[in-house]
């Protein structure tokens, strides 16, 4: 591999982690407040990201709390469907249920991250975002 190709490789990564670490931050910060009360300047602090980054990858803050939406429901509905997937045939009603809630009981236990997911599908299932705010 060339030193061209290695650099670039790296520079594709760091802004993967750069990217990555400005949905996490919007993600937590969505979930205490909720989409109208956050700013760039704080997600990009939680995130130790500039606000050109945003800019960058997203677009605009309100395309990264869209992204970041989207990606806590699709962690939080790829759980549930591996929970109910792993049941069978003689599966109970009850079987399905806890299937279903299990990725909800274990972030409320374990808290962080998947906490986090789980607290913003619930603000946007109770507030959703409205379209043109941003």
């Amino acid at each position: 591999m060339s030193m061209a190709t290695e650099r670039a490789d790296q520079r594709r990564e760091a802004g993967q982690r750069t990217r990555d670490g400005l949905l996490a931050a919007a993600v937590e910060l969505l979930a205490q407040r909720g989409q109208e009360g956050v700013t760039l300047r704080e997600i990009t602090d939680h995130a130790g990201a500039n606000v050109s980054a945003v800019s960058y990858h997203f677009g605009s803050l309100k395309t990264l709390c869209d992204a970041a939406i989207e990606h806590a429901l699709e962690q939080y509905l790829d759980a549930q469907i591996n929970e109910v997937a792993s049941l069978d045939a003689t599966s109970s009603i009850e079987d399905l249920a806890a299937a279903f809630t299990r990725p909800m009981m274990r972030a409320l236990a374990a808290g962080g991250p998947d906490l986090a997911v789980i607290r913003t599908v619930a603000r946007v299932g109770i507030d959703p975002p409205r379209a043109g705010i941003g």
